[in-house]
């Protein structure tokens, strides 16, 4: 793993990943177990999920105005996915907060196609 890999897994562990649910919000944390999102899947039916965002791809960060239209982007993609929508950010505010989705019931392979 090279310095540059090695500093984004430490990033992206430490980030808190936010669920706007109906019931409240939530977060998610890379490598925890989230009791709020395994209710949400057995609400709804689901056996698995992902949680996404179109900003900043590969950890480049790009203008405000151009991660709104990547994420209004997004949003049409997920037409026939049920989903809700979050924000990824970094506790320490190391990172701006990116427009993000938790998509219910699409499995890994579709996650990496609309990735």
């Amino acid at each position: 793993m090279t310095p540059r890999q090695a500093s984004l897994e430490a990033a992206y562990r430490a980030a808190v990943y936010r669920v706007d649910a109906p019931e409240g919000p939530f977060i998610l944390r890379v490598g925890q177990s989230s009791p709020e999102a395994d209710a949400l899947l057995r609400r709804h039916g689901h056996a698995c999920w992902a949680y996404l965002t179109a900003c900043n791809p590969g950890s480049v960060i790009l203008s405000s105005e151009e991660n709104l239209a990547r994420s209004a982007q997004l949003r049409e993609r997920l037409a026939g996915w049920p989903f809700l929508e979050g924000e990824g950010s970094a506790p320490d505010g190391s990172w701006p907060g990116e427009k993000s989705f938790l998509v219910l019931g699409i499995d890994e392979a579709e996650a990496h196609a609309l990735a």
